[in-house]
């Protein structure tokens, strides 16, 4: 007996030994390695991330906010993370992080379905833009967001709550509310969503619900969620393109000069793509999002 305990700890031993090896060669090679920043959101301690191009342009530069997916710590590389810091370089752009902190009755690190009782991370990302234009040269009219998973979700609290102050936002599996306490916006914000019609963890084709967070509520389905956006933005133009293996739909002649977009991607789960059809994931919604400027 007491030969097979001590077998069974070093083999607890030499397993922690393995665990620690690899979680420390992961956080070397997909680690994040942007320092944090800090600013106080109603006597709150939150934190930034920060990539400024080395090489500035002269002029001012475009924000673009990326928001991560229920890892709290965001201690992970978002996806594509330096190919999108290469394209900061190239086109001035200056990459802001926005740490979430969980926060009670969250289910996730983003609050959702935001209402004045629950709008500490809507204060958090307006204190980070205010935050930012303070200290860098940066154009407040051309700030955007792209949220994955939960970052996603959160996206759309964006588009409800801070319309004049985001310029375009660009969804990567996630969805909203049905029933969302407050979302409306006076500004029409621009919109690009991408799925995965094979996603196990945020459905396309059906409403979910959390499993213990019912003050947020129902969550939609995609094609409901592209209907609730296309019908609120007065779109009156669709516009389909289809491949074997995406299809891309472009809702225009909507108000206020706005426009949304759906891309479904037919083979993929929950994961982000390296590229859709013959470009790459990160340049496709750049493309998008680059288009528009607060009036």
């Amino acid at each position: 007996m007491r030969k097979r305990t001590k077998g069974l700890g070093l083999a607890l031993l030499v397993f922690s030994a393995l665990y620690a090896v690899h979680y420390g060669y992961s956080l070397h090679r997909w680690g994040q390695y942007l320092p944090l920043a800090e600013v106080k959101v109603a006597g709150v301690d939150r934190q930034y991330r920060i990539y400024a191009p080395t090489n500035p342009p002269t002029g001012l530069m475009s924000v673009l906010l990326l928001l991560h997916g229920g890892d709290a710590t965001a201690d992970w590389l978002f996806p594509q993370q330096r190919d999108l810091e290469a394209l900061a370089e190239a086109e001035g752009i200056l990459i802001v992080h926005p740490v979430a902190k969980h926060v009670a009755p969250n289910e996730g690190a983003w609050q959702l379905n935001t209402d004045r009782e629950s709008d500490q991370d809507i204060r958090f990302i307006q204190a980070v833009i205010d935050d930012i234009a303070a200290s860098h040269r940066v154009d407040i009219s051309r700030v955007y967001a792209l949220g994955y998973s939960l970052g996603s979700m959160f996206t759309y609290e964006l588009v409800c709550h801070l319309s004049e102050h985001v310029a375009a936002v660009a969804s990567f599996a996630g969805t909203m509310p049905v029933y969302p306490k407050a979302c409306a916006p006076r500004r029409k914000v621009p919109i690009l969503h991408i799925h995965g019609v094979a996603d196990p963890i945020i459905a396309y084709a059906r409403q979910w619900d959390w499993k213990a967070w019912d003050s947020v509520g129902t969550m939609q389905d995609i094609p409901s969620l592209m209907r609730f956006w296309q019908k609120y933005h007065g779109c009156q133009t669709e516009t389909q393109t289809e491949s074997a293996e995406h299809s891309h739909v472009i809702y225009s002649d909507c108000d206020q000069a706005s426009r949304v977009a759906h891309v479904r991607l037919e083979h993929q789960d929950h994961g982000w793509p390296m590229q859709i059809g013959e470009q790459p994931t990160y340049r496709m919604i750049w493309s998008f999002l680059r288009d528009f400027s607060l009036p």
